[in-house]
């Protein structure tokens, strides 16, 4: 069995999924609801994975330096961003958003921003990650 890791959820994002998950409870046909079991399903199989998360394809490159990403899901819009250590044998889920190049909502855009409002310092500092620029 491979090495797991201890996967947490930053604030930020910790309201979205819970609201995915009470539509997957009440409404499972529901799109939210099918994509919070795609997040659930890709979470416990690479981000608790010490052999997975550390994949080169979630890495994404400067400014987002440090951070990596993952798409929940065959042909997912969506992007998860998440940082990890093997160190300390953890990944955090910081952000979930819509994929849409040049919308000023698009998923990079927003998840920049709040990078560069010290949105997840924390994390990172609790991981020992330096953080990225932005």
């Amino acid at each position: 069995m491979a090495d797991r890791l201890d996967v947490g959820v930053a604030p930020a994002v910790l309201p979205l999924l819970q609201e995915w998950k009470r539509r997957n409870r009440e409404r499972p046909q529901c799109a939210e609801a099918i994509l919070y079991r795609a997040i659930k399903a890709a979470v416990d199989t690479v981000l608790s994975s010490a052999e997975k998360v550390d994949a080169p394809q979630h890495k994404l490159r400067a400014p987002l330096t440090n951070v990596c990403r993952l798409k929940p899901g065959p042909a997912s819009r969506y992007r998860l961003f998440f940082i990890f250590s093997l160190k300390h044998r953890k990944s955090i889920v910081l952000w979930i958003g819509f994929r849409k190049e040049g919308d000023r909502k698009d998923a990079y855009t927003q998840f920049t921003k709040m990078l560069q409002k010290g949105t997840f310092d924390e994390q990172f500092r609790e991981l020992e990650i330096p953080i990225p620029k932005g």
